[in-house]
């Protein structure tokens, strides 16, 4: 089983898999929650054609289980739309049974 350091490396190396020079960010905090689960916080951003991106992903892990959200935005519109994918990722909730 997993463990949420581990399932964070692993995200991070698939990231890094699907572009060999991407900077990933770790902004994870000990306040970094999904579902009010301790949780990682990366953000990169990576190219798509044309068009400059920056990801921000949140996950959890949680009975075993790998949970993630995230939010991808243009590069210079991810400002304006981040408080509401917070808001977003908040509402978001994990029923474990």
């Amino acid at each position: 089983m997993l463990s949420l350091e581990e399932y964070k490396n692993s995200a991070i190396q698939k990231i890094k898999n699907n572009n060999p020079n991407q900077q990933v960010k770790d902004d994870s905090q000990p306040s970094t929650t999904l579902s009010n689960f301790n949780a990682y916080k990366l953000t990169y951003t990576r190219q798509d054609g044309q068009c400059k991106l920056k990801v921000m992903e949140i996950g959890t892990v949680r009975n075993g289980k790998a949970y993630f959200i995230s939010y991808t935005a243009e590069e210079k519109e991810y400002n304006k739309y981040l408080e509401l994918a917070e808001t977003m990722i908040n509402s978001f909730e994990i029923k474990v049974e």
